[in-house]
């Protein structure tokens, strides 16, 4: 099993907010805690509220729709009859030293809500929730995962006549980890394990060869019926690229600000190619 860790800084996941004059008898400020996040190509906007969305103490800045599937959004604690501090209207100002709810939803579904008092000097602020899809894209990514390794009797090199079957097979590799981080708040692991078949093109332009569990390996007496041997008869001579492919089944573990994520991602495909040489014997009679 390969463990892999990075540090790594997501597109769009620093912001800056904008900090206008406090005019005559209004409250200190510390900008327009604006919709949304920065992305590529935005330049942050001009520090008015573009509506209702996702925001982020002390970030602010940015007229994007949010695109990582998070909304986090802030309103003013209300006492209820219960004692209870409820959220109440939605504010997008945030004022110093001053009390709010921070709602935050993930695709939907609410995952944290908490109060906090605001001050952008101080480090245990709420941080920005990363997508831990992305984040643990980023880390399949790092893992860099490996091509299958193809190998074929008879051998590489050796003499391979047309209408002899040739065997293929594959080792399946163990299951590859790999960690991604945005921040101290924001982790994610990706866990990537090949489902066991591999995919076989002979390059000669007929139909591809599954193989279950990377095929059989040949040896000395085994018969060409073996269950699970993949095998492919060559019908010309001739040079052939052959393409490998093995896929991979890919699961998360994310932690998002104290939040534990878990998840499953598309299947990865990997390939490797090689080339076989098919040659024609020929037959030569010896007179007595």
């Amino acid at each position: 099993m390969r463990l892999q860790r990075a540090v790594i800084a997501v597109a769009g996941m620093i912001v800056c907010c904008h900090a206008p004059a406090a005019g005559a008898g209004s409250p200190e400020t510390d900008g327009q805690i604006e919709v949304g996040i920065v992305v590529p190509g935005n330049d942050g906007g001009n520090g008015a509220p573009s509506g209702s969305g996702g925001a982020y103490p002390a970030l602010g800045g940015g007229r994007a729709t949010p695109d990582d599937g998070w909304d986090c959004r802030f309103y003013r604690p209300v006492d209820n009859d219960n004692g209870a501090i409820v959220r109440g209207e939605e504010v997008f100002d945030l004022v110093r030293d001053s009390n709010y709810a921070r709602y935050c939803s993930y695709h939907g579904v609410l995952r944290e809500a908490m109060i906090f008092t605001y001050n952008p000097n101080n480090p245990g602020q709420p941080t920005r929730p990363a997508d831990p899809e992305r984040l643990s894209r980023v880390a399949i990514d790092i893992a860099k995962l490996p091509g299958p390794d193809l190998t074929s009797a008879p051998p590489k090199g050796g003499i391979t006549p047309v209408n002899l079957p040739v065997w293929f097979w594959a080792d399946t590799p163990a299951p590859n980890v790999a960690t991604a981080r945005a921040d101290a708040n924001n982790v994610a692991t990706a866990t990537a394990t090949p489902t066991g078949t591999v995919a076989i093109d002979p390059g000669d332009g007929s139909a591809t060869v599954s193989c279950p569990g990377g095929g059989v390996p040949w040896a000395r007496g085994r018969a060409d019926t073996t269950p699970g041997a993949c095998l492919h008869t060559y019908l010309k001579p001739g040079s052939y690229t052959v393409t490998t492919t093995m896929t991979w089944s890919v699961r998360y573990e994310a932690t998002i600000i104290g939040l534990h994520l878990t998840g499953v991602l598309p299947d990865e495909t990997t390939r490797s190619t090689r080339t076989i040489s098919i040659t024609e014997l020929e037959t030569r009679l010896r007179p007595n």
